[in-house]
């Protein structure tokens, strides 16, 4: 089981720099990603969980398991109940994304112990977002922020954490007093907005896209999803239509029009809508996005890590589970991810134990330069996205499959 030992080795690692054993055990507390007393968010922490339940769904380690609900004690002595389920708005519900790795995070507690309490607080805290930060309607979407963060306001495809996190929920408790039929169809609405605004599979015309009144062209066939749509965003390249829309195919490290996660979590979904209702079409544009992955994502062999290096492998597991380890994705899609985790895991042994954001190349402390290598070394976010690719390259060995190439 190589990597399974490699996700271990790499586990290992984050403990020893971001694990305490007071308290009962739990991940240590951070703020922009640096160990702090006291946490404002729980989405960081998210992250480096998110590492640890793949890991732990691969090979069933208890001692993974424990620390997981050690960290989540720990969370429910520094946030109240209230905080983690509302004040939108403000940490640790700060925006759109930050509550959709905070019910990421719920969701796992409660698949790890059914507690029906967990279940309410997921429950409450998709419903509350969904109000909070929809557009008049569901049918417009959800806002990212609120106005008075940045004196601006724009529309997320960081949404899918709430999507997919509402769809998994709904699934859990079919049958049970917990089920939301109205929190069901109204993700299928949110659904159906991300296809609509975000999916890039059609070429269309934006009147007024334009900061100058102009019409913006978008003509990005690809199939994968944009990361930002502006409404009446005035100071923007974009006055509406998708952010990016001047600069379609600017897809790169540390900087993207699009984002691995979105795109592996709506090909998840639309796995999960196809599974559901039957429809072909949720289905063909499930893989569709899929083999988008593996031609634009494509980095020297290895993914892409390219807009968002905290965040980046959230939906991996989603996506193991839909595509990657199904008769869906073929050998070379999964070797992606197999290479991925191997230079990631290389690149942790040569450095000490920290695990950079550079996944198509083998970093050394020769090799490795960047205005922000400091801020990446000792960031919690970008150590723990990174590891969760090991975790995720475990967990497809644990489904039986291999690379088909010798590293």
């Amino acid at each position: 089981m190589i990597y399974r030992e490699k996700a271990k080795k790499a586990l290992d690692d984050l403990y020893s720099r971001f694990w305490t054993d007071g308290e009962g055990g739990h991940i240590l507390p951070t703020h922009c990603g640096v160990i702090v007393e006291r946490p404002l968010m729980i989405w960081e922490t998210a992250m480096m969980l998110i590492a640890m339940e793949t890991y732990y769904e691969a090979t069933g380690d208890v001692e993974t398991k424990n620390r997981i609900l050690g960290t989540w004690q720990y969370l429910k002595t520094v946030f109240t109940k209230e905080q983690m389920t509302g004040g939108y708005g403000s940490p640790p519900n700060l925006a759109l994304d930050d509550t959709g790795w905070d019910i990421m995070a719920y969701l796992m507690i409660y698949r790890i112990t059914g507690e029906r309490e967990i279940g309410e607080m997921v429950l409450d805290t998709l419903m509350g977002a969904y109000d909070h930060w929809k557009d008049g309607t569901l049918e417009e979407g959800l806002w990212y922020n609120d106005w008075a963060q940045y004196n601006d306001q724009w529309k997320s495809s960081y949404a899918v954490s709430l999507l997919i996190s509402a769809w998994e929920f709904c699934r859990l408790t079919e049958g049970t007093e917990l089920y939301s039929r109205e929190l069901y169809d109204m993700t299928l609405t949110l659904c159906r907005w991300v296809e609509r605004d975000f999916r890039r599979d059609r070429r269309y015309t934006v009147k007024n896209g334009l900061p100058d009144g102009g019409d913006l062209t978008v003509d990005a066939v690809d199939n994968l999803y944009w990361v930002d749509y502006n409404k009446d965003r005035k100071g923007a390249p974009e006055l509406n239509g998708p952010s990016g829309g001047t600069r379609q195919y600017d897809i790169h490290e540390l900087g993207s029009v699009s984002a691995i996660f979105i795109n592996m979590g709506m090909a998840a979904l639309n796995v999960k809508l196809y599974e559901k209702s039957g429809d072909p079409r949720c289905l063909e544009r499930a893989l569709e996005t899929s083999r988008s992955l593996e031609r634009v994502y494509d980095h020297h062999g290895a993914y892409l890590n390219d807009r968002d290096a905290h965040t980046n492998a959230t939906m991996l597991r989603y996506y193991i589970e839909t595509v990657l380890a199904t008769d869906r994705a073929s050998d070379a899609q999964r070797d992606l991810l197999f290479r991925t985790a191997d230079n990631i895991s290389a690149s942790g042994s040569n450095c000490g134990g920290v695990y950079y954001p550079w996944w198509g190349k083998i970093c050394t402390p020769e090799n490795v330069s960047h205005p922000q290598l400091e801020y990446f070394r000792d960031n919690l976010m970008v150590n723990a996205t990174s590891v969760t690719m090991i975790c995720g390259a475990a967990l497809l060995e644990a489904k039986g499959y291999n690379p088909t190439y010798n590293f």
